[in-house]
């Protein structure tokens, strides 16, 4: 959902020297050594990292999902490390339910400066203007639409 977004926008890049172009692009390195990735990355005087979790879909929160998570965290947690103190390391977050996937939910937002909740009209603005406003774009985007408009992953 998320990159549909910034495609549909003309802002995503798997291309990572395009950071340098006003273009969000995926799989940032953070640690070549550790083969650790951001999943998304923008640049506005800092680099600022962008990790997804759609725990949409599940009934209960598994094995496979707190690795997920964990890994969410730990890519935020050195992100913390490895940028500069001004860099926003965001999560966005879609679940169903939401208490059933609290430990996912805190997980990330120890180590994230926001959390974005897709279920949250400002939530999706805030993520907007921010990029927006990262990459000094002449109008400010739409937000992503909600889950009922769009079908699909974050």
């Amino acid at each position: 959902q998320l990159t549909s977004w910034l495609r549909a926008q003309h802002l995503y890049s798997s291309k990572l020297q395009d950071l340098y172009t006003n273009r969000v692009v995926s799989g940032y390195p953070l640690s070549m050594a550790e083969e650790l990735f951001a999943e998304f990355a923008l640049k506005n005087g800092s680099i600022h990292v962008i990790e997804t979790l759609d725990l949409r879909g599940h009934d209960s929160y598994t094995k496979s999902l707190r690795y997920e998570a964990s890994h969410k965290a730990l890519v935020l947690d050195l992100a913390q490390d490895e940028l500069q103190k001004s860099s926003e390391r965001i999560a966005v977050i879609a679940a169903d339910d939401y208490a059933t996937m609290k430990p996912a939910v805190s997980m990330l937002n120890r180590k994230a400066s926001t959390v974005v909740s897709m279920d949250s009209a400002s939530d999706r603005q805030w993520l907007a203007d921010f990029v927006s406003k990262s990459l000094h774009l002449s109008t400010l985007l739409m937000p992503i639409p909600d889950k009922q408009s769009v079908a699909g992953h974050i």
